[in-house]
């Protein structure tokens, strides 16, 4: 988890920059500081809220919210996702998913309408599930920390403080809860 607080920490003092090479819908909107890699593409009616880094030939699909999130190169966020203070790691395909304060290693697949949770009912801070124990944090919101290669089927729901290690599989309509 402490990935969120590097993401944090990176995003602070972002320059705002678009690489000629991106391809911006006309209706796509970005606010505030926001960085676009080369060959990025964003689609129609997206919207980027800074601050947000976007990277090489990533695809942000039509009607998508970025909000405070690192997308790394070759991930797709397909139509309709909402991804907010969050890390996406490289070669990532998202759809149409919510993923709140969530880090993702490289390679993970997220079927249709998966969802990714980030407060506990409770509001007490959440704790991350590990091998052998639960790990205090002092985070209000935390998603899911999951390992590279992992494939979260459709319509799954990820609880606040998952891990997924590498390679992991979740059927569609799971619920995954420690």
């Amino acid at each position: 988890h402490d990935v969120l607080d590097m993401t944090e920490y990176f995003l602070r003092d972002l320059t705002p920059r678009i690489d000629p090479t991106a391809e911006i819908a006309r209706t796509a909107v970005l606010h505030g500081a926001v960085v676009i890699g080369p060959r990025a593409h964003i689609m129609d009616e997206a919207v980027i809220q800074g601050p947000a880094y976007i990277g090489e030939d990533v695809v942000i699909g039509n009607h998508a919210l970025i909000r405070n999130s690192i997308i790394e190169h070759n991930s797709v966020v397909g139509y309709g996702s909402e991804i907010v203070r969050s890390y996406v790691g490289p070669e990532c395909d998202l759809h149409h998913v919510y993923l709140g304060d969530t880090v993702l290693e490289n390679g993970i697949h997220f079927g249709f309408n998966a969802h990714v949770t980030n407060l506990r009912f409770d509001r007490q801070p959440v704790k991350v599930k590990l091998p052998q124990t639960k790990q205090e944090t002092t985070k209000e919101k935390l998603g899911a920390l999951i390992a590279k290669g992992a494939e979260v089927g459709a319509n799954a729901t990820l609880m606040p403080g998952i891990t997924l290690g590498m390679n992991s599989l979740v059927h569609a309509g799971c619920v995954v809860y420690d």
